[in-house]
């Protein structure tokens, strides 16, 4: 990382993000389940379930291990992208792979993006998600016992925005989240963030346009739900798997956040990868699959049967 106390001009233009939303939204193309290719040991359904108001729809991708006869664990997956970039089709293969890994059926959400739909627009299409899910388990072949969250940076970030909305308002119980990478807080002041200037993949100046971009023009400050970091009480989360990249920017709010959860009583394993900037970027083959099977092996063991 760049070590310097304030940001340096012009470093890391205003508009990176931004372009990269124009090109995404001019090339996107929605695909259908049913025309990808088939991935054995899956299958593979799209849907549209009730969002959070009459004229919301939210589609998911349900992934379900074939051959088993027993419930399946369930897990709610949120995608990454700053939570203005991505989709259910940029995820596909590594949410398969999940689904394989886990033996858990697997409900990846096409979540809506900012700034077109700012928060709490992705966060509620989540929370929408994990109520279909709870409510439709057994359809889906799983246990509405066993449901859990996972995300991946953005991803992660709502799916501890999930974690507090359903404890506080009573919804669906969850038995385990996996969060890796997350963006827990707004501020932007740890250590880690305020040096990195120009930080490949990800660093502050990009940061403070996404949450920008995230929260809507004119709000200068996220609540709870859009960054843990600023809730008072973390106590009844459900047990958490949370990794972050030694050489991310987000690294230390990571940390941050799975000491607060340490403190509040709930179980934490926390792993930070050295070498690893945001992404799990840099990091030698070795690593980076031990990281991913170390994904897997939580989130099977978070929501295994009792």
């Amino acid at each position: 990382m760049t070590r310097t106390s304030t940001p340096a001009p012009n470093a890391g233009t205003i508009t990176d993000l931004e372009a990269a939303v124009r090109q995404e939204r001019a090339g996107r193309v929605a695909i259908h389940a049913d025309e990808l290719p088939p991935i054995p040991g899956l299958a593979i359904t799209d849907h549209l379930v009730p969002g959070s108001d009459d004229d919301v729809k939210v589609r998911v991708r349900v992934y379900r291990p074939e051959g088993r006869s027993s419930p399946l664990p369930l897990a709610v997956y949120m995608h990454g992208g700053a939570f203005v970039l991505g989709s259910l089709d940029m995820v596909h293969q590594g949410v398969a792979q999940l689904a394989l890994g886990t033996g858990a059926v697997i409900v990846s959400v096409g979540y809506r993006l900012a700034p077109e739909h700012p928060f709490p627009a992705g966060l509620n299409d989540c929370y929408s998600a994990l109520h279909w899910a709870s409510a439709h388990a057994e359809e889906l072949g799983a246990d509405p016992a066993r449901i859990g969250l996972a995300g991946v940076s953005a991803g992660a970030t709502l799916a501890l925005g999930v974690a507090l909305l359903t404890r506080d308002r009573g919804g669906p119980a969850v038995r385990f989240q996996s969060v890796v990478m997350p963006t827990t807080d707004d501020r932007l002041e740890t250590p880690s963030m305020r040096d990195a200037v120009d930080t490949p993949v990800w660093n502050r100046p990009l940061a403070v346009q996404c949450w920008r971009l995230y929260l809507g023009e004119g709000v200068t400050e996220a609540d709870q739900y859009a960054a843990p970091a600023r809730a008072d009480d973390l106590t009844g989360l459900p047990p958490t798997y949370l990794a972050v990249g030694g050489e991310d920017p987000l690294r230390d709010e990571g940390i941050l956040f799975a000491l607060r959860l340490m403190q509040a009583g709930v179980p934490v394993d926390l792993h930070a990868y050295a070498g690893a900037a945001h992404g799990f970027r840099d990091l030698d083959i070795d690593t980076a699959r031990r990281a991913q099977e170390e994904q897997i092996w939580a989130l099977r063991r978070g929501l295994a049967a009792d």
